[in-house]
């Protein structure tokens, strides 16, 4: 979901740049059509989850060994979610493919491989036109989106390294047998930090951000930098 939405929020800021009638798209009248598509986008990942991904006593014969090794879990006092690419057949005692598995996983990499691309090319594009407007003319109103783009790509980067590189690494590395201790364990506590610094980012990269946090900070009422109305009604 968070992925999905960053993409739109690239999507946004392309024609926000560009200045697009498109950008109408974003009216209020539009919402219940993102909505829409949020909800459908999340619904393949939930019932793919769910029905594939979720509990089977295929799966307990391997992880509930471990997790009472290694946690002291017995088996009705956890749950996980996860795909199983090979499992064991008892008849011939020959390991083999799990085909539900690598449907379901494969439809989610799609999934993620078509929004990171369709993030990367709005955000080249927009970091091009930007370029471009930055060599004819410098206006406030330019400054404050280069600022609002260079926010983005930070807070896109942030939750690409803390959460969704480890859980991909988490999805492909049994594909080729490979095994990193801890790696189950950092992913949690990486994903309940990235957000903290959401906010900061916000803040340290947006002039009219940082420079209202120093005022306040310092005890100044009225910051020198501030930015005028004509900038604030051109960035939506």
């Amino acid at each position: 979901m968070m992925l999905l939405l960053l993409t739109i929020h690239f999507y946004y800021r392309y024609l926000s740049v560009i200045g697009s009638p498109n950008l109408a798209r974003f009216h209020l009248r539009t919402f219940p059509i993102w909505l829409l598509f949020l909800a459908l986008n999340n619904s393949i990942w939930f019932i793919l989850s769910y029905y594939f991904h979720g509990e089977s006593d295929m799966k307990n014969q391997v992880v509930a060994p471990d997790l009472s090794k290694i946690y002291c879990l017995k088996p009705e006092e956890y749950t996980y979610l996860g795909p199983q690419y090979f499992f064991k057949n008892n008849a011939t005692g020959k390991f083999e493919c799990h085909i539900s598995s690598f449907l379901s996983a494969g439809t989610l990499y799609v999934i993620m491989s078509v929004l990171f691309s369709l993030l990367i090319f709005f955000g080249t594009q927009t970091y091009h036109h930007l370029y471009k407007l930055g060599q004819i003319a410098r206006f406030d109103s330019q400054n404050l989106q280069k600022q609002l783009f260079r926010t983005l790509v930070i807070q896109t980067c942030i939750p690409s390294v803390f959460m969704y590189f480890p859980v991909t690494c988490l999805f492909i590395f049994p594909l080729f047998g490979v095994t990193v201790d801890g790696l189950s364990s950092f992913i949690p506590i990486s994903v309940a930090i990235y957000p903290c610094f959401e906010p900061i980012v916000a803040i340290c990269c947006i002039k009219p951000f940082r420079m209202r946090m120093i005022a306040i900070l310092t005890g100044c009422c009225h910051p020198k930098n501030t930015v005028n109305t004509f900038a604030l009604a051109t960035i939506t």
